[in-house]
């Protein structure tokens, strides 16, 4: 076959994914940054000065201050909580698997939604038109709302890790637009220029969107044709975007170095102080706020209701006119027994998911721990793992499956009756995302803590008794982070997992191409609202 045409629209798509995520990611974080500006006490919120003039104008100056103070208060506490619940829709839209949001946007905008504006619209009255590049929209649409989420949270994350002296120095010598997007912006580099970069390499090495609405990328070329007898040269040509995205994170990674390593060094210990901050205006805080609702709005808000829409939707015939209602008793119905008709799939997913998480962190917690105080192997080991990642979930699926052809006792045993095929293939995502959260845990800890605990007990016992508890959180978080990106893994999963279980994935994946919508519905709401309160209790206790 011909790969040129597919590697083109790889890159197209590549293109497309990473300037939607920048927009989105971008206006988010700085949106976010200008409604509560880093370095403000929330305290001082609660002093709307404009507010207090207002009032004070009127006959009673008493009652104007208490008046602007309780408006105020009233709005600091607004502002709190909707910020809370951006950072919160952001985090979803991010733990969120792309075939989820494939469901949610087909009951959005798809055959049974608003409009035919994804895969029907895609494949069918586009696909004579636009050839190739049939189905670009919907699937550069998702890979961009998706990796906009990672663009914000990790643009956010940069820039409150920047030390506290230059937040306040740019301040005093810039405007808040200026500060933002001169100072700020440019310091965070390292954080939303790799979100940027996995975003590209998630829409190079992802195939599930891409055959759901029929464009073909390299990952979907190699899953159609060379599943079952894979090339040497098709794997090279699969490889070649990720590994060269590999190689480019790896060498910005070590680059920006010295600047991360800059700014941690004047990171200061936090000070319950307040501190005067050039606070941007009324006008503009009011379109920061207006962005982060569509924001949400997209990454969210608007496919939760396209759920909730198709789930209750009814076909009414009447002679030869057929209406499409909507039923709230026929949508409570249909949610109720979905955890009954797809229990296997939720308990499958469960075990899945869980002994992935375990598996994962029983091996980057130690080498985590390994690399701490071994710089040259951290840096191998750093770069394996930038290395995993970034391999196709087709070509991590089919290379299990090799593997485990091989004439050794007990080998097709494991392969037939077990998921530790599964879990294997698995690891490609959860083992590099699990070390890396363990270790940004170690970094947090204060080398003087574990070289004094060395110097006192034996290396088993401070790994346990001081170690651990100074790493609770990471380890709660990196296991949670792996649980829910194992069950998302579709690409990965496919090609292994065994006869007789069926992931809520995949599930989704057959439902979503045999054109099914109450149940595909039903099965992604109940999914939808594990994942929300799984984010949301980690938000609150994290």
């Amino acid at each position: 076959m011909v790969w040129f045409p597919a590697f083109v629209a790889t890159i197209v798509l590549m293109v497309a994914a990473v300037a939607i995520a920048a927009v989105i990611g971008l206006a988010g974080a700085w949106a976010a940054s200008t409604v509560q500006p880093s370095g403000v006490n929330p305290r001082k919120l609660a002093e709307p000065t404009s507010t207090e003039r207002l009032f004070a104008s009127t006959s009673s100056r008493f009652c104007g201050w208490l008046g602007a103070r309780c408006v105020g208060w009233l709005g600091a506490r607004c502002v709190g909580w909707f910020l809370g619940w951006f950072y919160w829709a952001l985090v979803v839209a991010v733990v969120t698997p792309l075939i989820l949001h494939a469901a949610a946007w087909e009951a959005t905008a798809g055959k049974f939604g608003i409009g035919m504006l994804t895969q029907t619209g895609a494949r069918v009255t586009a696909g004579d038109t636009y050839g190739v590049f049939a189905g670009f929209v919907a699937t550069a649409w998702l890979h961009g709302l998706h990796g906009g989420a990672m663009v914000g949270l990790a643009t956010l994350l940069g820039i409150s890790r920047l030390p506290r002296s230059i937040r306040e120095q740019a301040c005093l010598d810039a405007g808040p637009w200026r500060r933002w997007w001169r100072v700020l912006l440019p310091l965070a580099a390292p954080w939303w220029t790799v979100a940027l970069l996995a975003t590209a390499g998630l829409a190079a090495t992802e195939m599930t969107v891409a055959d759901l609405y029929g464009y073909r990328t390299i990952a979907d070329e190699f899953y159609r044709f060379f599943a079952v007898e894979p090339t040497l040269p098709s794997i090279l040509v699969t490889c070649f975007l990720p590994m060269v995205l590999a190689a480019t994170i790896v060498t910005y990674v070590f680059v920006s170095r010295r600047r991360i390593a800059y700014a941690n060094a004047f990171r200061e210990p936090h000070v319950d102080v307040d501190v005067v901050v050039d606070r941007a205006g009324g006008m503009t805080r009011f379109v920061a706020v207006v962005v982060m609702v569509v924001i949400a709005g997209l990454l969210v808000l608007i496919p939760l209701l396209g759920l909730i829409n198709n789930i209750g939707q009814v076909v009414v015939r009447s002679g030869d006119d057929v209406e499409v209602a909507w039923s709230l008793k026929m949508a409570l119905s249909r949610l109720w027994e979905a955890p009954r008709l797809f229990a296997a799939e939720y308990r499958w997913t469960t075990i899945i998911s869980v002994a992935s998480s375990v598996a994962s962190l029983a091996i980057a917690w130690p080498l985590a721990a390994w690399v701490r105080r071994r710089a040259r192997a951290a840096v191998g080991v750093d770069a394996m793992m930038v290395a995993l990642i970034c391999v196709p979930g087709p070509i991590a699926g089919l290379m299990v499956v090799h593997l485990f052809q091989f004439e050794v006792p007990g080998f097709r045993f494991l392969y037939q009756q077990t998921i530790l095929p599964t879990m294997i293939a698995l690891s490609f995502r959860t083992l590099p995302i699990t070390y890396w959260l363990v270790k940004a845990g170690y970094v947090g800890i204060e080398t003087s803590t574990l070289e004094l605990a060395a110097m006192e007990t034996t290396p088993l016992k401070s790994f346990w008794f001081i170690e651990r508890p100074l790493l609770m959180r990471s380890l709660v978080l990196a296991g949670v982070a792996a649980a829910v990106a194992s069950s998302g893994d579709l690409p990965a999963t496919l090609p292994v997992v065994p006869a007789g279980v069926t992931t809520v994935a995949v599930r989704l994946f057959g439902l979503l191409h045999s054109g099914a919508r109450y149940q595909e519905a039903a099965l992604s709401l109940w999914y939808l609202a594990a994942l929300f309160i799984v984010t949301r209790i980690a938000i609150r206790k994290l």
